[in-house]
């Protein structure tokens, strides 16, 4: 559950672990809202390095550093902004997920 503060409870969390280089693994219930989530764990990892894996380009939209995968080969790296200007693959996903004002502004940012 969420409590009042917005704060993911532990009854929803299926399994929080540490690997051996010392990589928190976290899986969630189905339902918890993604956004509450990503805000506890940029609180609790503010001072680490945090690697993402996503399909949907919401979930890395604020990334610092963001790399696009083809077929196992890296075909784009940048910020949001800079891969949809510059990563053909990057801003066919995009267009997919994202309205065109999403995608406009995006783009005005990155200049």
């Amino acid at each position: 559950q969420v409590n009042k503060d917005g704060q993911v409870s532990a009854a929803r969390i299926l399994g929080l672990r540490r690997d051996s280089a010392g990589t928190w693994l976290l899986r969630v219930q189905p339902g918890v809202r993604l956004l509450q989530v990503r805000k506890a764990l940029k609180e609790k990892t503010a001072d680490s390095t945090v690697i993402i894996v996503a399909q949907r380009i919401s979930t890395i939209l604020h990334a610092e550093q963001i790399l696009v995968l083809d077929d196992g080969r890296i075909v784009g790296k940048g910020t949001h902004g800079e891969l949809l200007e510059n990563c053909p693959e990057y801003y066919q996903i995009a267009s997919s997920q994202l309205s065109q004002e999403e995608l406009s502004g995006s783009r005005k940012e990155a200049v």
